[in-house]
């Protein structure tokens, strides 16, 4: 995954939140080098298989500004 930019990332979230919500998951994890994951019935799931680089990461932390 490339840089995003703050639309991107934007919709990435969304993304994320949406598809946490709709397997009842909580708890979303982005970080650096590991892919973006959810607490399901108390276990870590990795959401993707792709590792997020610093700057998606980055990226990500900061359109939940955007969210509020």
């Amino acid at each position: 995954m490339s840089v995003l930019n703050e639309e991107q990332a934007r919709a990435y979230m969304h993304k994320l939140l949406a598809a946490m919500s709709q397997q009842n998951g909580s708890d979303l994890f982005i970080s650096n080098d590991f892919p973006p994951s959810m607490k399901h019935q108390g276990a870590m799931k990795p959401m993707s298989q792709q590792r997020l680089s610093g700057e998606v990461t980055r990226a990500l932390a900061l359109s939940l500004d955007a969210l509020a």
